[in-house]
């Protein structure tokens, strides 16, 4: 018997995966924030605001690309949206897991603080690269990233963790999520790749767990910001305390909030 079957025996799924598959090749390729930055500087604007356009246009090409297929799609599988990312329940044992949260938090603000010195770590964050941060700058910092983020953990640990999940199981379907997640970083550095392997365990256990993307959201959202504002205190301190102290000749931002 061939394994071509047609119709294929779970339409939905193969439908889903293809259409995020596209989604993610349109959003990395149309909203790199390199793309972005090339054409605010010729359209002339400053090298400072070019480059911070670019990094909020590639989060907002981030929430359209990948937020809308996730809404459109987690509304037409089985399931509705309210299977793919948006339902909320109270979840079993839950001291244990807000327990767990809660140690998970400690443990991450432990991380990403000896982290931020690391030079790997500086060469990536914060990705607005300022060097002094204005008010206006820290707030649209926080909500291009929360608005990326929603789509982001939407399209992942809601449209392709619902969709998966009835094949595979809890594990299997958050082992391949984790997958497609630790690939999506693959631009990034080794430490912050392979950090994604726990990382999309424990986000897809939690949005199992809570039937829905929110927490999983809000510790990423959290991780984001910390780890931008942590970087630029230790490369602030680390400026100050150089042998030749010279803050201005730092390709790091530094922690000006004005």
């Amino acid at each position: 018997m061939s394994p071509f079957v047609w119709p294929p025996q779970e339409p939905e799924l193969c439908g889903a995966l293809l259409v995020a598959a596209a989604a993610y090749t349109l959003y990395h390729h149309l909203g790199a924030a390199a793309l972005w930055t090339r054409r605010a500087a010729a359209a002339g604007w400053s090298e400072d605001d070019a480059q911070e356009l670019g990094v909020h246009a590639q989060r907002m090409s981030g929430a359209l690309l990948l937020g809308l297929p996730a809404l459109a799609l987690g509304a037409w599988l089985p399931g509705g949206l309210s299977a793919h990312g948006f339902g909320l329940r109270a979840p079993g044992g839950a001291p244990e897991l807000w327990l767990g949260v809660a140690l998970l938090g400690a443990l991450l603000l432990t991380i990403l603080w000896t982290s931020a010195a690391r030079p790997e770590q500086q060469a990536q964050y914060p990705q607005i690269r300022r060097r002094t941060w204005s008010r206006r700058t820290l707030l649209a910092n926080a909500a291009s990233w929360a608005l990326y983020l929603a789509a982001y953990e939407l399209f992942f640990r809601g449209l392709l963790l619902g969709a998966l999940t009835p094949v595979l199981g809890a594990w299997g379907g958050i082992s391949a999520v984790t997958l497609a997640y630790v690939l999506a970083h693959l631009p990034k550095e080794l430490g912050e790749c392979l950090a994604c392997v726990p990382m999309g365990l424990v986000f897809g256990a939690l949005a199992l767990a809570t039937g829905g993307a929110l927490l999983p959201f809000a510790l990423h959202l959290a991780i984001a910001l910390t780890s931008g504002h942590f970087t630029r205190i230790r490369a602030a301190k680390s400026a100050l305390t150089s042998a030749h102290g010279d803050q201005q000749e730092s390709a790091v931002p530094v922690l000006a909030e004005t």
